[in-house]
């Protein structure tokens, strides 16, 4: 999509009234034909100018998640924070990719090599900025950096 065509989009659904944008990009997977989406530099020069456009959209994206997105920062997945279940059971490891369904949360949490999965250790995973694996990690970094815990407090407090 282009830029412009989603900055007034944005625009419209504040005209509107909606409270806030979650926004996350999406990114290329099996079967799915990998024209359509971008990759991890598309994605950084995108969103640098999404959320650098001077608009000042309300986005209820974590300004650290916001961040990672331009580039700025850099992050390891937390596939297991968002657990997706549907009617096959728990989707291992997560929402975008199936490897295998568990009929528990327990099994699947067990079952799992969770260190299999991420950015250079799956290549279904290359491409992938979602929020689902990375806001989470942002939630456990944050206690790391006396900035980053201002910025979080700030950004929920406006």
């Amino acid at each position: 999509t282009d830029i412009q065509e989603i900055e007034i989009l944005f625009a419209y659904l504040s005209q509107l009234g909606v409270d806030g944008l979650l926004v996350s990009p999406a990114y290329s997977f099996i079967g799915v034909n990998p024209e359509f989406f971008l990759s991890r530099e598309e994605i950084k020069t995108k969103f640098t100018r999404l959320t650098g456009n001077g608009l000042h959209f309300n986005f209820f994206s974590t300004p650290l998640y916001l961040s990672f997105l331009r580039g700025e920062r850099s992050y390891d997945c937390t596939p297991w924070a968002n657990p997706t279940r549907n009617p096959h059971g728990w989707r291992s490891p997560c929402y975008q990719i199936v490897d295998t369904h568990y009929p528990t949360f327990r099994e699947m949490m067990t079952h799992t090599d969770w260190e299999r999965y991420g950015v250079g250790k799956d290549p279904r995973c290359a491409q992938c900025m979602m929020h689902c694996g990375f806001e989470p990690t942002v939630v456990s970094e944050i206690g790391k950096s006396w900035k980053d815990i201002w910025e979080m407090m700030i950004w929920n407090m406006t």
